[in-house]
């Protein structure tokens, strides 16, 4: 009763080539399988215009230009749905699935989870990053980090879509998919006196957030700053800088 549209299915073939060569699941992982089976975006069924879900149509999910056949779990639509019915406004999504190909031509992560269709990059003129990463946590998003310009949200912790893959079920919900090589990491580096900088890595989708807490010694919290650079206060003591929601660093600056 979650008005899921249901889409006919093809076998992955090794025909496809490399645009379709997953790399081995991560760490042994059953949750980074590639897919058995795919839709085929060219069959005629496959009307980009299709609505999937009250809100949402195939071609948000799944484009031709990003690989003839597409991936996207039914528990992600229904995420999706529930988070727009949450927010009461547009939901717009940057990105979607992709094939192998496509997410290494953008930079993607080689377990980037829009390779396994359970990914979406969002935005919304009805609620603010912070308000949608809390939302997608709170729907159970295994995974979610702010950039500058959108929300990353995966439900990689979610048992697969039996529709898409032929991994145990049992198997596939077994625990947590986090893992050190996927894990973004950042650290802060003075490049000049009383200049701090961000430099993170693994953040494949855009240039994450940074924002600085600040507080002076008396434990008082200043106005926040945003931005990868920042130039000390001179009251600043101590600094708390949250990247993309999920690396957190604390400093302190021992003055000037």
């Amino acid at each position: 009763g979650e008005g899921i549209t249901c889409l006919p299915t093809v076998g992955w073939s090794s025909e496809w080539g490399d645009y379709y060569a997953y790399p081995d699941p991560l760490d042994g992982d059953p949750q980074y399988a590639a897919p058995a089976r795919y839709l085929d975006l060219a069959a005629v069924e496959m009307d980009p215009d299709l609505y999937v879900a009250p809100n949402f149509q195939l071609g948000e999910l799944v484009q031709e230009r990003k690989g003839r056949f597409g991936v996207f779990q039914t528990h992600a639509v229904v995420h999706l749905q529930e988070l727009r019915d949450t927010i009461g406004g547009p939901l717009f999504i940057n990105s979607a699935y992709r094939n192998v190909d496509y997410n290494a031509g953008v930079g993607g992560a080689t377990w980037s989870r829009h390779l396994y269709g359970d990914a979406v990059d969002i935005r919304s003129d009805a609620a603010g990053l912070d308000e949608l990463a809390a939302i997608c946590a709170d729907l159970g998003a295994g995974y979610v980090s702010v950039y500058t310009s959108h929300v990353h949200c995966d439900w990689r912790d979610d048992p697969l879509d039996p529709a898409f893959y032929d991994v145990d079920e049992a198997a596939a919900s077994s625990g947590s998919s986090v893992h050190a090589e996927v894990w973004p990491t950042a650290r802060v580096v003075e490049t000049e006196p009383g200049t701090w900088t961000v430099e993170a890595d693994g953040f494949d989708e855009g240039v994450p957030r940074v924002v600085w807490d600040l507080h002076d010694a008396s434990g008082r919290r200043l106005e926040p700053r945003t931005g990868h650079r920042l130039v000390i206060p001179a009251e600043a003591d101590s600094v708390r800088v949250d990247v993309g929601g999920v690396v957190h660093l604390a400093l302190v600056y021992p003055g000037r």
